[in-house]
């Protein structure tokens, strides 16, 4: 029978309770019998083994650690385990830790029956051998991780397929003797953040390495970030995956999340695939708050209104200068000059649909233009014709200079 945090805490409602003690203490200096109370635990230990606190202080038949159980805390408990807390729970197959921010040397160690551990405390710090030997563990996840560092973290999980870090933020895997000795059957490790980058270093570069099987699974947009950072110094562009693409055989699937959901029981559930945008468009997407100035052309003030996300640049028309917008948002590229507003333009790039603010005739001879943009034909050396075609030839344009194709 699986039996989770909360029945175990409906059963004895001081097991938890305890094992927050037994995290604080130092130095054994008696031994717990059958009658002892919480404070009489407080007053005589100062550190005593977790597993003899549970097997002598709470019903043996619940704690016993060879028994089918698991641990879901959904109530966030657990703060931080104590060196080998779990040390030899055999019969544990789950972990559900919300709020654990501390795993310590050799936490979950021998923990044979173990299939599947999400940790996801804030600024989580795993120490080394937490879940060495864990032979039956199939997938971990550490949505919130900070550090992983020490020896043979991982070792001897023979049946581990894959691990997912950061979904927001960074963290860094350190050095540590031989962390995955043994994973051999290691397939997939998931970075789903899409702000920042995961350090990888040491012994578990070397292992990455020399293990072609293990695939590395990236946002689409932070594949240029990860090649920069790390994996082009030992990884193949062919080991790299973007959650977002499909590219394997098996049709029950849509896209490499669900197969990696599905295949490998990866925590994914809440990642969101979301339209590609590359990362230098992105950046520039993101350099302007409403409101904020685009470009001052014969003193007339061109800032970002209610359009939403767009790239925008100066260009010149004919004679005639003018601030063009292009984004796959039909809603986004409306913008007003003249006292009239312009008419979206539907326009097809690299088999996709954009829309850029086609004006029929943009205004301003020999203006003074004044932006912190270089002017599109000074990028491209084109004239542009003063029309509607003239400003999606422009907008192509645009877009193949963020494409990095020009």
């Amino acid at each position: 029978m699986a039996v989770t945090a909360d029945y175990i805490l409906k059963l004895n409602q001081q097991r938890l309770e305890l094992i927050d003690v037994v995290n604080n203490l130092v130095d054994e200096t008696d031994k717990l019998d059958s009658s002892a109370t919480l404070d009489d635990v407080v007053k005589r230990l100062k550190t005593i083994d977790t597993l003899s606190i549970l097997q002598s202080y709470i019903q043996p038949s619940v704690v016993n650690p060879n028994n089918d159980w698991s641990i879901d805390d959904t109530k966030g408990k657990i703060k931080s385990l104590r060196e080998r807390a779990f040390y030899l729970h055999r019969g544990l197959r789950s972990i559900n830790l919300p709020q654990c921010t501390i795993v310590k040397i050799g936490a979950f160690s021998e923990c044979s029956a173990l299939e599947k551990a999400v940790i996801s405390g804030a600024n989580l710090h795993i120490y080394g051998n937490a879940f060495q030997n864990c032979s039956s563990l199939i997938s971990l996840s550490f949505p919130r991780l900070s550090i992983i560092e020490g020896e043979y973290v991982f070792n001897g999980c023979a049946s581990l397929k894959s691990i997912t870090f950061n979904k927001s933020g960074s963290a860094t895997v350190k050095s540590g003797y031989n962390p995955m000795n043994g994973c051999t059957n290691l397939q997939a490790l998931v970075f789903p953040s899409k702000d920042d980058i995961t350090k990888i270093e040491g012994y578990y570069l070397d292992f990455f390495r020399n293990n072609s099987s293990v695939l590395f699974y990236i946002p689409k947009c932070m594949k240029f970030q990860y090649s920069e950072a790390w994996m082009s110094e030992f990884v193949t562009a062919d080991r790299v995956k973007c959650l977002e693409d499909y590219d394997f055989e098996d049709k029950k699937y849509t896209n490499n999340r669900d197969y990696l959901i599905n295949k490998f029981s990866t925590d994914l559930s809440d990642y969101e695939i979301v339209e590609y945008v590359p990362p230098d468009v992105r950046s520039e997407l993101e350099r302007y708050a409403s409101g904020a100035l685009i470009a001052t052309i014969n003193g007339r003030n061109y800032t970002k209104s209610n359009w939403g996300s767009a790239i925008v640049c100066v260009i010149k028309l004919g004679d005639n200068y003018g601030s063009l917008l292009v984004s796959t948002n039909k809603d986004c590229v409306t913008f007003y000059a003249s006292g009239t507003v312009s008419s979206n333009t539907k326009f097809q790039y690299n088999n996709e649909t954009y829309y850029c603010s086609g004006r029929s005739n943009f205004v301003g001879s020999n203006p003074t233009v004044v932006s912190d943009y270089p002017l599109l034909n000074d990028i491209t050396g084109k004239t542009y014709t003063n029309d509607e075609a003239g400003s999606i030839a422009a907008a192509k344009d645009l877009l193949d200079y963020y494409f990095k194709k020009i």
